[in-house]
């Protein structure tokens, strides 16, 4: 009897992994890509990433199409274009139209792929997933949020859109070079244990793990963070409100960025290397941009009036806060019920 059931299950498995392969093949950028892997299951069937995992294991073995195992093992180019088509795929569930956010979106494309940050982007979504099949919302925390392609793509949660807190891209990838740790998510630690068994599972020997001010995931250059105490980012978020009580400002330095580009027509990586000289306080450099700025601010402002808007952005930007990290803290917060 046993038996029996066991060929049964056998032969539904087989017959499963034949519907499932036909699907795929079907693809037309599978054509163009002579292969099938997660990605490629993920996008013909529309599942999670977790979910393409366990039906790539089930094909795997008697497939007729090379096989890949994740992500990582797509060059450059097909890292870019599988982001791009999970971009599209959610483009229209997302509440813009096209003509909406098509530019920004093209802009950040371009950055990513100049960064070579897909891999990073695909890493940090597949994070995301794997929380969300543990039943635990994806409470991320940091600079990424900062992007419209992680908000589109389900990196972030629905809390958090850029264009609606009006964050800025350059904020965090405008510099030129990849930004350090952009994408952190808290865990609770109860979860770790599934969590990291979950990722182990799908990513293998190339996953490596690292204690550094909390929980480092890599995988060759791409990294994540989990942060699986609250008490560091309770402790942060304090420090800002206490900071913004004592000095009686409550602006943020993407604001004053937003001066910047629409009083002197800074585009935003300019404005962000103000606001970091300015933070640095680097008076050979901020003299130099302050005779820039009233010069490019004379268009619309006299004279008085530009030096004086210079030096209360001067003075303001060194008690403002990054508003992507304090959004993204506090949603973290109230997802948590701590005042």
């Amino acid at each position: 009897m046993n038996n029996t059931e066991n060929n049964a299950t056998n032969e539904k498995m087989l017959a499963d992994a034949d519907a499932i392969e036909k699907v795929i093949a079907e693809l037309p950028v599978l054509t163009r890509q002579g292969t099938i892997g997660i990605v490629n299951i993920q996008r013909a069937l529309r599942c999670g990433y977790a979910t393409a995992a366990k039906i790539y294991d089930l094909i795997k073995d008697k497939s007729r199409i090379k096989i890949e195992k994740s992500f990582f093992e797509l060059d450059a180019k097909r890292q870019m274009l599988y982001l791009e088509q999970i971009l599209n795929d959610a483009l229209p569930d997302s509440g813009y139209t096209p003509d909406e956010v098509y530019e920004r979106l093209y802009k950040e494309m371009a950055v990513i792929e100049s960064l070579g940050m897909a891999a990073d982007f695909l890493f940090a979504r597949s994070v995301a997933e794997i929380l969300r099949e543990l039943n635990q919302a994806p409470c991320f925390v940091g600079i990424g949020c900062c992007s419209l392609v992680a908000f589109m793509i389900g990196i972030t949660e629905p809390e958090l859109d850029p264009i609606e807190h009006g964050l800025i891209f350059e904020r965090g990838f405008g510099d030129g070079k990849k930004p350090e740790m952009p994408f952190s998510f808290f865990v609770s630690p109860e979860t770790v244990p599934e969590f990291t068994e979950r990722m182990n599972k799908i990513y293998g020997d190339t996953l490596s793990f690292r204690r550094d001010g909390g929980l480092v995931l890599s995988v060759g250059d791409t990294s994540v963070t989990v942060i699986d105490t609250i008490e560091p980012l309770r402790q942060s978020y304090a420090g800002i409100e206490e900071s913004i009580n004592d000095s009686g400002i409550a602006v943020f330095q993407e604001d004053y960025m937003r001066i910047m580009h629409y009083a002197a027509g800074y585009d935003y990586t300019e404005a962000d290397n103000i606001r970091k000289t300015i933070g640095k306080r680097k008076t050979e450099q901020i003299e130099k941009y302050r005779r820039e700025f009233v010069r490019k601010a004379a268009h619309g402002l006299s004279l008085a009036e530009s030096q004086r808007l210079f030096a209360e952005i001067e003075f303001k930007l060194k008690h403002a806060c990054c508003k992507a990290y304090v959004l993204s803290a506090k949603t973290v917060l109230d997802a948590l019920c701590f005042d």
